[in-house]
């Protein structure tokens, strides 16, 4: 919390600050990624989204 402290201290005088609070992050009811087995998996799947 203390970055952000001082980032609003540096800059309280030229922006508004609000914070977005997000209520459900990762729904448990809607469709989820399987999780990645392994290293190998992941470097994987960032390739392919890459391309």
């Amino acid at each position: 919390m203390g970055d952000i402290v001082q980032i609003y201290d540096d800059y309280k005088d030229r922006a508004d600050f609000l914070t977005v609070y997000v209520r459900e992050a990762h729904p448990t009811d809607e469709w989820q990624m399987k999780s990645m087995l392994c290293p190998a998996e992941n470097a994987g799947a960032a390739r392919d989204y890459r391309e």
